[in-house]
């Protein structure tokens, strides 16, 4: 019901406090509904991390919140002049796996990818692939071409975004 209100006032982000008994079942559920079903974003946070926040909680939290809402935490410094001068994407990849002993679930590859030349916007793609690959898609012949289909898709998008090629 909290969900479903947030989208009916069009709100941006969710900031949740979990109390300390069954935090994870909202946990689990928030994201599920609002980050993964709705687009919504939330940020939860434990009421006992809460009590004793300092200074680095509550700025790593901030810089979770801002870059939720699109904004910028880091820019790469170019005093030298030649990074990023002319046109560059930030390309990185990782694959996690389930749990050990599960012997059942996929593995899932993400990639980032940097669109503007202050390498401070990024987008990125996930894809889920058998359990415990390790490789990003396939080079044999005839496998899976998730790491080329997902590279294709974000050169495109980066020439879409800065009129350039990388």
């Amino acid at each position: 019901k909290a969900v479903a209100e947030c989208l009916k006032q069009k709100f941006q982000m969710v900031v949740l406090i979990l109390g300390t008994q069954n935090g994870t079942p909202f946990y689990n559920r928030m994201k599920q509904l609002g980050d993964i079903k709705h687009g919504l974003h939330s940020q939860c946070i434990k009421s006992a991390n809460l009590r004793k926040a300092n200074e680095q909680f509550i700025g790593n939290v901030m810089l979770k919140i801002n870059a939720k809402l699109n904004g910028i935490n880091n820019t790469v410094k170019n005093d030298r002049g030649f990074f990023l001068k002319i046109p560059t994407i930030i390309i990185g990849a990782d694959v996690t796996h389930p749990a050990p002993g599960d012997n059942s679930k996929p593995s899932i590859a993400a990639m980032v990818y940097s669109m503007n030349s202050t390498a401070s916007k990024y987008e990125c793609d996930v894809r889920i692939q058998n359990h415990r690959q390790e490789m990003i898609g396939s080079v044999a012949p005839g496998g899976n071409p998730s790491l080329e289909l997902a590279t294709i898709k974000m050169l495109k998008r980066f020439n879409q975004l800065t009129r350039q090629k990388p």
